[in-house]
């Protein structure tokens, strides 16, 4: 019988209006990989800030290997790490020297190279990973720099590891050959817990899974219990609804189609089309094709009835259509521009250098500050906060008025704090008459969005 690793019991923490969790359990064994499956982006990132003691809990207990957790490891290193989209690894390091950059004597060049690379080699093959210890991080795909990560955290001898929502950063196929090596590690006493948004990605991923809703254990599928279509029990989501939420005006042009074979979404100018996918596998095809670097396969893209048959983000914003990645604090602004530059800047697909016209960027200056915080517009996107850089990044579009605006997992990587000021960000673009196609597979995000929104509601089939 596998023996308790790791125990929260009725664990509460403070959110605001109502805790984000709420006398929430959980029991981890060795050897075992846990899905935590969740639609709501708060509860995750709740669960990581107690889990890594950046928070306390405001009620309950965490145990590990049956002492409270916090005086489990005094003076010494967590026994949880989280790993996730962002690596952790130094690109200009090679593999062998990422594995050892905390040993004593590494900083001094007191180890001979050539030792690390053949000891990193011989941890590797052992785990199966046939990547040579010489191989610059730099060089590897974000799959491989994943299982990097995960070989360098058991090595260190991290009882457990938390593997953050894998469906932000990988694919089915990347999915597909990570499993094997999760397993091997499992097979060994490495215990993982994954925690995600999607089902798809917990059910293939995990042997046992745990659903939360609201904040609470709502139930605990044993090994070969869990399955996407078993959601539908707590989940009900319409495959076509009407607008809800506030009063909406007659539709608007058509602007874009978007077919696959198995479903159709039209987008149209002044309204809000929210394709709801919970397994994420659908969304993610349509984002990567839309962004240019997927194969089209059987999606077709109209735009006002036009094929489009390789679309890419240039292309799609010179004929009207704007995209906002999942994540929009990182990759999708220019850090060597000011704010107002970025915010401006998109208006040289319009007119070139029209951007830096003096009078335009003081009318723009005069119109958005207000939005910012005190002289925001003048400083390096490396000198704004978090909430400045996500006003930026919907206000750029607001500037430049495209007939649409694609959003994708809106809510999924950003703090909890932010949801609000998102969806008060997509309600001035609304009403500029700016249509919004939002890709999710977050249910909680569905519900937060119809509360504020007129959305009209799309049900996606699974991938087959």
């Amino acid at each position: 019988m596998k023996s308790e690793l790791l125990s929260l019991e009725y664990i509460c923490t403070p959110g605001k209006g109502s805790p984000v969790l709420q006398d929430f359990s959980m029991e981890l064994f060795r050897g075992e990989i846990v899905g935590l499956l969740t639609m709501n982006s708060r509860e995750i990132s709740s669960l990581v800030e107690i889990l890594t003691g950046q928070t306390a809990p405001q009620s309950g207990r965490i145990s590990y290997n049956n002492k409270p957790l916090l005086s489990s490891y005094p003076g010494r290193k967590s026994p949880i790490i989280v790993l996730g989209r962002r690596s952790q690894l130094i690109d200009d390091f090679n593999i062998a020297e990422n594995i050892f950059v905390l040993r004593r004597g590494f900083g001094k060049y007191l180890i001979n190279r050539k030792t690390l690379e053949d000891q990193a080699a011989a941890m590797l093959e052992k785990l199966g990973i046939a990547f040579p210890s010489t191989s610059y991080v730099r060089d590897l795909s974000v799959l491989e720099k994943l299982i990097i990560q995960i070989a360098k955290s058991h090595i260190l001898r991290y009882p457990v590891i938390v593997l953050r929502e894998l469906s932000a950063f990988l694919s089915d196929d990347d999915l597909a050959r990570l499993l094997p090596f999760l397993k091997e590690l499992a097979s060994g006493g490495q215990t993982f817990l994954v925690l995600d948004s999607t089902s798809s990605v917990v059910g293939k991923v995990s042997s046992r899974v745990l659903l939360l809703h609201k904040g609470r254990n709502l139930w605990n599928f044993r090994e070969g219990e869990f399955s996407p279509a078993l959601l539908e029990r707590f989940f009900k989501v319409d495959r076509g609804s009407p607008p809800s939420g506030p009063d909406t005006e007659s539709p608007g042009e058509l602007v874009l189609s978007l077919e696959d074979g198995a479903s159709a979404l039209q987008a149209r100018k002044g309204s809000v089309l929210v394709a709801i996918d919970p397994e994420g596998g659908r969304i993610c095809r349509m984002m990567e094709f839309l962004k240019g670097c997927g194969a089209a396969g059987d999606l077709k893209l109209r735009l006002r009835g036009r094929i489009i048959p390789q679309p890419g983000p240039r292309l799609l914003l010179k004929k009207g259509i704007a995209l906002i990645g999942e994540d929009p604090l990182e990759g999708q602004l220019y850090p060597q521009l000011s704010a107002l530059d970025n915010l401006v800047f998109p208006m040289g697909e319009k007119v070139p250098f029209f951007w830096q016209r003096r009078r335009f960027r003081e009318n723009v200056a005069r119109q958005y500050e207000a939005l910012f915080s005190s002289d925001a517009l003048n400083c390096r996107i490396s000198a704004l906060s978090s909430t400045d850089r996500l006003t930026l990044a919907y206000m750029r579009w607001h500037v430049y008025s495209p007939d649409l605006v694609i959003l994708f997992r809106p809510f999924s990587t950003v703090d909890g704090r932010l949801e609000e000021l998102i969806i008060s960000h997509m309600s001035r673009l609304l009403e500029k008459g700016i249509g919004l196609l939002i890709l999710t597979s977050n249910l909680w995000e569905l519900s937060a969005l119809k509360e504020k929104l007129p959305v009209q509601i799309q049900r996606l089939p699974p991938l087959s």
